[in-house]
C-alpha cells in the first residue's frame, strides 16, 4: 500500500522519524543479506546527537567465524547505509560463508 496517499496521510501523525531510520537501516542491511529467520545476521542502528550509527555482522550458526562492520551517517541515510554494510558483509564473507549457511 506505499502508494496508497490517503492511508499514507492517515498514518503520518504516527510516523515517529527516528524510529523509521533506525528500521530503515536494519532492513536494507538484511535485504542486502537475503536475510531469514535462519540466518545469523544481526543489525542495530542507534541514532544519538542527530547521527545514526549502525553495527553489523553476520556469524556460522556455531560462532565460529563472524564478520562485523559499523556505519556513521545522518539519519535520512539510514537505507543506503544498510545496502552498504550489507555489501561489506557479502564481499568480505565471500560466496563459501553463504553456501555454508545455506548448508546449515
Amino acid at each position: 500500500r506505499a502508494k496508497d496517499d490517503r492511508v499514507a496521510a492517515l498514518l503520518a501523525p504516527l510516523h515517529h522519524r527516528e524510529s523509521g531510520a533506525r528500521v530503515a537501516a536494519e532492513r536494507a542491511l538484511l535485504a542486502e543479506l537475503d536475510g531469514s529467520c535462519r540466518t545469523p545476521i544481526a543489525a542495530l542502528a542507534e541514532i544519538a546527537d542527530g547521527r545514526l550509527r549502525l553495527r553489523a555482522l553476520v556469524a556460522l550458526p556455531d560462532g565460529s567465524v563472524m564478520h562485523q562492520t559499523e556505519r556513521h551517517g545522518l539519519p535520512n541515510d539510514g537505507a543506503a547505509m544498510g545496502r552498504d554494510a550489507g555489501a561489506e558483509l557479502r564481499r568480505r564473507a565471500g560466496p563459501a560463508f553463504f553456501a555454508a549457511l545455506a548448508d546449515a
